[in-house]
C-alpha cells in the first residue's frame, strides 16, 4: 500500500507510529529521513518508542542540517532521552545556537532544564540588547546563574522594562539574600506598584531581621501620602520580631492620622500572625471556662516564647486577678505597658487593679490616662470616680460618676457611685431614689448590693454627723434605720456571693457599721467556705 498509493502514505506511517512493531523499522526509517515533513515526524516519534538503535545518529543529522524544519523535534525527542551522549547533543546544540545568534525560547529552555552553566558567560551580553526574549534570557540566568549574574543584572536594573525587572529582584533574591536587601530601597524608587508587590512579597518571604531592617528604612524614606508606604507598613504586620513591632508602634503614635491606622491595623496583624496564637486563644477559653490556674501555665508557655505578646499577657494578668494575686497580675499589666503605653485598656485595667490594692494615687495617675485614650469609656470614669471617694475627693468623684452615668446610662457602678455621692452630699433621698432605680435592673449583683450598703453606711455617717437637721426622735431613728438597711442590703450582698472579706473590714465607706455586732458576723459568713466550696475541700457543714 505504501509503494503503490502515495495518497494515502500519511495515514499509513500514523498507525504504525500510533502502533510501533520492530517489523516496522526499516519502512519508518526510510520515511524518518526523507520525504513529507509530517510523515518525517510521525515516523521519528515511532522510532523513540520502538528504541531505534539509529534514531540518534539520524537526529544528530537533523540538528547539523541548518535548513532542516525538524529541528524541534529532534530536540525535543534528544532531551527526551536518559543517556549523557543525548543529553550532551542537545546541550551542545543549544550554546552553539546561542553563540551565533540571539538565545531562541527552545534553546533558553534547553539550558535552564540541564543547568548548563557554560551559558553563564554567553547570555550576559545579550542583557543589553533589547528583545522580545530578553525576558526569558533574565529568568534563564537566575536560573542557573551564581554570583557573576548579580552585577550585570543591577547595572542593568534601571533601563528593563517592569516585567523584567521583577525577574531580576526574584534573582537577585534568590542569589544572595544580603544584596538584594540592600538594593531593595533602590528599587522601591522606581513606584512601579507591581515591582512594590514584587519586593513587599520577597521581603515577607524572608524570615531574618535583614528583612525588616529593609522594609523600615523603605517606609521611612517614603512621604505618608505615598500608596507604596501603606503597603509596605501592611507588609511590616508579618512579621512578629520586637523590632518590627517596636516600629509599628513609634509608628503609630507619632504620624499622621492616615498612618497612624495603617500601624494600628499591621500592628494588630503581627500579634494575630505569630505562631503562638493558637495556644493563646486555647488559653482563652480555658480561662472563659473557669481553670484560671490552667491558663496561667498555658499563658506562660506563650510568654516563655513571645515575651512582647501583649494579649498573653493581659489574659495572664486577668487569670491572676481571678485568683486573688493581684501583685502578680499588676507585673503583668506593668509589662504590657512597658511594650505598649496605648496598649487597649491596659492603662484603665492597671488602674483598677492598683485601686483594689488600695493605692488609690497611683491608680488614679493610670486612670486618667485612660480617659485621655479612651474618652468615651463609661467604666473609666467610673473607676476613678471610686478612687475619688476613697481619697474623700467627693465633688471629683460625683463628677466623674455622672460623666459615666451620661455615657452608659445602665452602668451598675456609675449608678451606685452617683447615689453613693448623694448621700455623703446629705441629699438622702434622692441616693436611695437612685438605689430604687438601679435596683430594677441591678437587683441580683452582688457588687450592686455592696456598694447599696455602703450608700445607706455613707447616708447614716451623714445624718450622724448632722443632729441639728433633724428633730432628737426622728434623728435616732433616722440612724436606726439607715443602719439597718445598710446591714440588710450587705447580708443581701453575701448572699449572693460576695466574699471579700478584706476589703469589707478596711472599706472607708463601712466604717460607720464596724462597731456593730453584726458586721464581725459578716465578716466571719464571708470568710467562711460556701457550701459549693466544702464540698470541694471534703468538709461537712452543719445546718
Amino acid at each position: 500500500m505504501l509503494q503503490n498509493e502515495e495518497s494515502i502514505q500519511k495515514q499509513i506511517v500514523k498507525t504504525m507510529a500510533n502502533f510501533p512493531r520492530p517489523l516496522w523499522s526499516e519502512t519508518l526509517e526510510r520515511f524518518a529521513r526523507e520525504g513529507d515533513d509530517e510523515i518525517r515526524q510521525e515516523a521519528l516519534r515511532a522510532l523513540d518508542s520502538l528504541g531505534h538503535p539509529d534514531l540518534r545518529s539520524i537526529l544528530t543529522e537533523i540538528l547539523a542540517d541548518e535548513d532542516d524544519p525538524l529541528k524541534t523535534t529532534a530536540l525535543e525527542i534528544l532531551s527526551g532521552q536518559d543517556d549523557e551522549q543525548s543529553r550532551q547533543l542537545v546541550i551542545n546544540y543549544a550554546l552553539n545556537q546561542i553563540q551565533h545568534s540571539y538565545p531562541e525560547p527552545q534553546s533558553l529552555t534547553t539550558i535552564t532544564r540541564f543547568r548548563a552553566q557554560r551559558a553563564i558567560p554567553i547570555l550576559l551580553p545579550y542583557l543589553k540588547q533589547e528583545h522580545p526574549h530578553r525576558n526569558q534570557v533574565v529568568q534563564t540566568l537566575t536560573a542557573i546563574g551564581d554570583n557573576r549574574i548579580i552585577d550585570p543584572l543591577l547595572e542593568l536594573y534601571p533601563d528593563l522594562n517592569a516585567a523584567e525587572q521583577q525577574t531580576v529582584l526574584r534573582a537577585v533574591a534568590i542569589i544572595d539574600e544580603g544584596r538584594f536587601m540592600k538594593f531593595a530601597p533602590e528599587a522601591l524608587k522606581s513606584n512601579e506598584q507591581q515591582n512594590v508587590s514584587v519586593l513587599i512579597s520577597l521581603l515577607q518571604g524572608s524570615a531574618s531581621e535583614d528583612a525588616v531592617t529593609a522594609l523600615i528604612a523603605m517606609i521611612e524614606e517614603l512621604p505618608d501620602e505615598s500608596s507604596s508606604k501603606t503597603s509596605l507598613i501592611r507588609s511590616l504586620g508579618g512579621f512578629s520580631n520586637r523590632q518590627s513591632r517596636e516600629f509599628l508602634t513609634k509608628l503609630r503614635d507619632k504620624s499622621s492620622e492616615q498612618i497612624s491606622r495603617s500601624a494600628a491595623a499591621a500592628l494588630e496583624t503581627s500579634y494575630s500572625r505569630s505562631p503562638l496564637s493558637h495556644i493563646y486563644q486555647q488559653a482563652l477559653s480555658t480561662l472563659r471556662s473557669g481553670k484560671a490556674d490552667l491558663a496561667i501555665k498555658q499563658l506562660t508557655l506563650v510568654l516563655d516564647s513571645d515575651p512582647i505578646y501583649p494579649q498573653a499577657l493581659q489574659a495572664r494578668a486577668q487569670a491572676y486577678q481571678n485568683l486573688g494575686d493581684f501583685d502578680a497580675a499588676l507585673t503583668d499589666y506593668l509589662t504590657v505597658l512597658k511594650i505598649d503605653q496605648k496598649w487597649p485598656s491596659a492603662q484603665g485595667s492597671t488602674g483598677q487593679l492598683l485601686t483594689s490594692l488600695t493605692r488609690f494615687e497611683e491608680a488614679r495617675t493610670y486612670l486618667d490616662k485612660a480617659i485621655e485614650q479612651e474618652p468615651e469609656k463609661a467604666s473609666w470614669y467610673s473607676s476613678r470616680g471610686h478612687v475619688y471617694s476613697m481619697l474623700e475627693q467627693f465633688p471629683e468623684a460625683e463628677a466623674d460618676y455622672r460623666k459615666a452615668l451620661k455615657i452608659d446610662p445602665d452602668l451598675m457602678t456609675a449608678l451606685t457611685g452617683v447615689a453613693l455621692s448623694l448621700a455623703i452630699n446629705g441629699k438622702i433621698d434622692e441616693a436611695i431614689e437612685q438605689l430604687k432605680q438601679g435596683r430594677e435592673k441591678h437587683g441580683d449583683d452582688s457588687i450592686f448590693a455592696y456598694n447599696a450598703a455602703c450608700t445607706y453606711a455613707r447616708a447614716m455617717e451623714y445624718v450622724i454627723q448632722h443632729p441639728e437637721q433633724y428633730a432628737p426622735d426622728e434623728h435616732k431613728a433616722r440612724i436606726d434605720r439607715l443602719r439597718d438597711s445598710a446591714f440588710e442590703e450587705l447580708d443581701r450582698s453575701v448572699e449572693l456571693g460576695y466574699r471579700d472579706s478584706k476589703w469589707t473590714q478596711n472599706d472607708p465607706d463601712l466604717k460607720s457599721l464596724q462597731d456593730d455586732p453584726r458586721f464581725a458576723k459578716i465578716l466571719k459568713t464571708m470568710n467562711d467556705p460556701k457550701p459549693e466550696d466544702a464540698k470541694t475541700l471534703g468538709l461537712e457543714l452543719k445546718p
